[in-house]
């Protein structure tokens, strides 16, 4: 046996990315903040959009008014969304439980884009999510 020592390490990532945990807690880095414009909102918060067409896009929109409140100051934010957190993952074969990590890019009429990774949690054949509550 020959064995080689690897050492992690820590990237830092400067890409604007939301991340979203398997509790249904969201963080916004710094990067997206500043992107999204959370600064200059008196009242930091968002929306959740849906593509109605596309099941798998989804969008933010920061607003004063929205339906998210963030909370945090200055550098980055955070909020707790949960059933959107369910909603996102599913809607894109993921597992509910993970941690998703999804960078944002501006798209048209001030929303942002959730570039969300396909999950592997795939059927192959049938391109149906994966059923976590068999019975």
């Amino acid at each position: 046996m020959k064995l080689k020592k690897v050492i992690p390490t820590r990237t830092k990532s400067s890409g604007p990315f939301i991340s979203m945990n398997g509790k249904g807690m969201c963080y916004i880095n710094p990067a997206a903040a500043e992107l999204m414009g959370i600064k200059k909102l008196t009242t930091p918060s968002m929306d959740f959009y849906q593509d109605e067409e596309e099941p798998g896009d989804w969008y933010i929109r920061p607003s004063n008014e929205g339906s998210v409140r963030l909370g945090g100051k200055g550098v980055s934010y955070h909020a707790s969304i949960c059933s959107v957190s369910r909603a996102i993952k599913k809607s894109n074969f993921h597992n509910p439980a993970i941690t998703l990590r999804c960078e944002i890019s501006k798209a048209e009429s001030g929303y942002l884009k959730l570039e969300i990774p396909i999950g592997s949690f795939v059927e192959k054949e049938s391109k149906e999510p994966y059923k976590f509550n068999k019975k």
